[in-house]
């Protein structure tokens, strides 16, 4: 598909065909996605995007936005008069001659007169982005016909950045209120005659190896809006087996799932995308965003596939750890494996434990292909809970894991383990049943003792020294015993 030469009429104004991924601070996340589609050869309607530097020229905020920035986030009706009072200003102020007659120029040269419908649609510096989504928060204007209604519509979308429920939502999300910029993406309608959304992996489940598809006849804003039951369909990736049926063809379909996969792998994560099909059969795509939802993949240079239990869940630990307790956990479980014997990072820890989302994970991968270790899993499981029982049962199901002989650990190391721990631990229990008194003084010793090495000394200064004296501590107290 041939890339079109930016237009110069109005520096404000740009073709879609000349925006890419780039181009965010300058045009908003929607309109340097549908970009960077057109770049890579996929359908997109026509159109073209008024920059930020239109709108901060013709909205002139900066007193309004000083005085957003003097509220406190929790005075919550001032900051709804002052996004009202913003909302006023770009309602009234005009629209500057120049850029008016370059809008108009942009718009005429969408169609053969002047009434092509148009989209005309927020895209919004924050919006569309890999870390947040920001749907709906902005407005969006459909089958919008005439150059002035299309300025019309453009100023009601600036206009939309500063709705109680826009400004409500940034505040919530930690975006500053001087930091998000307005601009306005117009595109030519699609005449549809079916629309809808594409998952390209399943936001309900998670699972990266399902597209999910929701659909209806006509114009998608049914289906984005929630005021229609669309039909739902879930599609295997990989074989492209489907589940569900209604408006759309089992080719319709293969299409869906051969674009999502072309888009996901553009972006290199998965993708929300809108799409429309036309009278002609044509599949156009008029949006993708990344699913911000999805739960984190772990990280991990082994090769796949793998199985990870969450050790946080398991420790009743079931919200997200600062970096600081992330690095802690990985210390004491260095610690823990020296003491053994057992060589490992001495930062970073085994290797098989991994940060997801702030939670630490075990590699249980060779528990689960080994025919010994996996007998009467599911049962042992059911300690953690029946959705964990649920999900190792399936684990056990997947031929991915079949069953294959030897232990998922040396011997060797399963040895010192035993030797250092196991077999101190039962001569402490026969310790404890043959002297209870002795046992329970002994744990009262045991407790000041740990308490000394594990309390700071003074003159600790600098960070190197703290986090030094932590790890020294943590190995300490684990040759207690």
């Amino acid at each position: 598909m041939a890339i079109a030469e930016p237009r110069t009429e109005h520096p404000a104004v740009i073709e879609l065909a000349s925006i890419d991924a780039g181009m965010a601070d300058q045009v908003g996340g929607k309109a340097a996605n549908l970009g960077e589609l057109l770049r890579a050869g996929l359908a997109v309607p026509p159109g073209f995007c008024l920059t930020t530097d239109a709108y901060r020229k013709t909205a002139r905020l900066d007193p309004v936005i000083e005085e957003l920035g003097r509220t406190p986030a929790g005075e919550s009706e001032r900051l709804n008069e002052l996004a009202a009072r913003a909302r006023a200003v770009i309602l009234d102020t005009p629209v500057p001659d120049s850029l008016r007659a370059a809008i108009a120029g942009a718009y005429e040269r969408l169609g053969d007169d002047d009434r092509t419908a148009v989209a005309v649609r927020s895209s919004a510096t924050a919006e569309d982005l890999p870390d947040a989504s920001f749907a709906g928060q902005q407005d969006t204007y459909l089958d919008i016909t005439g150059a002035d209604d299309v300025v019309d519509a453009v100023r009601r979308c600036w206009a939309s950045l500063w709705t109680d429920r826009a400004v409500a939502y940034r505040a919530a999300s930690g975006i500053g209120r001087d930091s998000v910029y307005q601009a306005v993406v117009v595109q030519r309608m699609v005449d549809a005659r079916v629309a809808g959304v594409l998952f390209t992996a399943n936001p309900v489940t998670g699972r990266r190896t399902e597209m999910v598809v929701d659909a209806a006849e006509g114009s998608g804003a049914a289906v984005v809006s929630g005021s229609v039951t669309p039909d739902h369909f879930v599609i295997d990736a990989e074989s492209g087996d489907v589940e569900g049926d209604g408006c759309l063809s089992t080719a319709e379909l293969a299409e869906l799932r051969a674009t999502g996969d072309r888009v996901s792998r553009h972006y290199g994560a998965p993708q929300d995308i809108e799409w429309a099909i036309d009278d002609e059969g044509t599949l156009w795509l008029t949006q993708s965003r990344p699913i911000t939802t999805l739960f984190p993949l772990a990280e991990t240079s082994r090769p796949g596939p793998r199985v990870y239990l969450s050790a946080s869940a398991a420790q009743g630990v079931l919200q997200p750890m600062t970096p600081m307790g992330m690095s802690a956990m990985r210390l004491a479980a260095a610690g823990f494996l020296q003491v053994a014997g057992i060589k490992t990072d001495p930062i970073d820890g085994p290797e098989g434990f991994v940060d997801v989302g702030g939670r630490m994970y075990v590699d249980v991968t060779g528990v689960v292909r080994s025919r010994r270790a996996r007998k009467n899993l599911r049962e042992r499981m059911g300690i953690q809970g029946p959705r964990v029982a649920s999900a190792i049962e399936r684990v056990l199901e997947d031929p991915r894991f079949s069953p294959q002989p030897g232990l998922p650990f040396r011997k060797r190391s399963m040895a010192r383990v035993m030797l250092r721990f196991a077999a101190p631990a039962a001569v402490s229990m026969l310790r404890t049943l043959a002297r209870p008194d002795a046992a329970r003084a002994r744990v009262y010793r045991l407790g000041e003792e740990l308490e000394r090495v594990t309390t700071a000394p003074d003159g600790l200064t600098t960070a190197e020294e703290r986090l030094r004296f932590v790890a020294h501590a943590g190995r300490s107290a684990m040759r207690r015993r």
